[in-house]
């Protein structure tokens, strides 16, 4: 618990080292740029690289990867665990603190 409150502390301070696209307003580029340095500190701090959690979309007649870009939105076994964990941990901290 204590580690996911420094996760998140830690977050913050972390410049992203991410090309960000283009925002269409202020607002959108700062919660893209807050996204980018969550994503960082949570690389970091479980000693990842975003492949870990991300995946190459698949072609699905050969089942290989499309190209060497990650499809940041596609889901997988990872992502829906850390989701729950996540979940787990929010509930926790609430009825704690």
């Amino acid at each position: 618990m204590l580690a996911v409150i420094t996760l998140f502390a830690t977050a913050v301070t972390i410049t992203p080292n991410k090309k960000l696209k283009k925002p269409t307003s202020s607002a959108a580029e700062y919660q893209r740029k807050q996204l980018a340095s969550t994503m960082d500190a949570f690389c970091n701090a479980l000693k990842v690289s975003c492949e870990f959690c991300h995946s190459a979309p698949k072609n699905l007649f050969t089942i290989a990867p499309v190209n060497n870009e990650l499809d940041f939105a596609l889901d997988n076994d990872m992502k829906e665990n850390i989701r729950k964990m996540m979940l787990m941990t929010m509930d926790i901290n609430k009825k704690i603190f």
